[in-house]
């Protein structure tokens, strides 16, 4: 719950369910609503940027966006900087 807390400036739509940082501490998965499906794309661009944005001040080094089976929809770029979203919810 904490975590969530950590969040709730950057998250006025509730659209995060969850968050855990499993490991050692450098990995922040976020549990997303279904909500975020129903963005527009560029929408949840956004939201997915201002999430990484707020996971590097808070100190991880990596953030993933989950869907509530645990599916992978956004990571952090590898290379270069921000947010790749990898569902098909256009």
């Amino acid at each position: 719950m904490q975590l969530l807390a950590g969040f709730a400036q950057q998250d006025p739509g509730q659209l995060i369910a969850a968050a855990q940082a499993p490991g050692d501490g450098g990995l922040l998965q976020l549990r997303i609503a279904e909500g975020y499906g129903r963005l527009s794309r560029q929408r949840r661009q956004a939201q997915a940027e201002r999430w990484w944005q707020r996971s590097l001040e808070l100190g991880y080094e990596q953030l993933q966006l989950r869907d509530g089976l645990g599916r992978l929809l956004a990571r952090q770029a590898r290379v270069g900087s921000g947010m790749i979203l990898l569902d098909a919810g256009d």
